[in-house]
């Protein structure tokens, strides 16, 4: 399935944050021109699992400023987000791929 990681939690219970979503702020967005991409990732590099695009977001997109709400609240709900910089991309296929 085709989506983009916006927070990395890591392999977690769904259950706790399914029951979280109804205190997730309400968000109004509009989308305009959000970006292009710029290259097709293996992720992660070595002994890929992950096929994606990255993607290179314009100043000001509304992704950019949804994935901010999105971690902030995670973070406030007791979540340990993944402490590397956000790679914006998006997922095209995972293991087990089919040659």
């Amino acid at each position: 399935y085709r989506h983009i990681t916006l927070s990395f939690l890591g392999n977690i219970s769904c259950f706790p944050l399914i029951q979280a979503l109804n205190r997730f702020p309400k968000i109004s967005l509009k989308m305009g021109a959000a970006g292009y991409f710029d290259s097709c990732l293996s992720l992660p590099p070595k002994d890929s699992t992950v096929i994606a695009w990255h993607a290179k977001w314009l100043n000001d997109c509304a992704i950019v400023h949804v994935q901010k709400i999105v971690s902030n609240w995670l973070i406030a709900q007791g979540y340990v987000l993944d402490n590397r910089p956000w790679m914006p991309h998006v997922t095209l296929c995972r293991q087990p791929f089919d040659t």
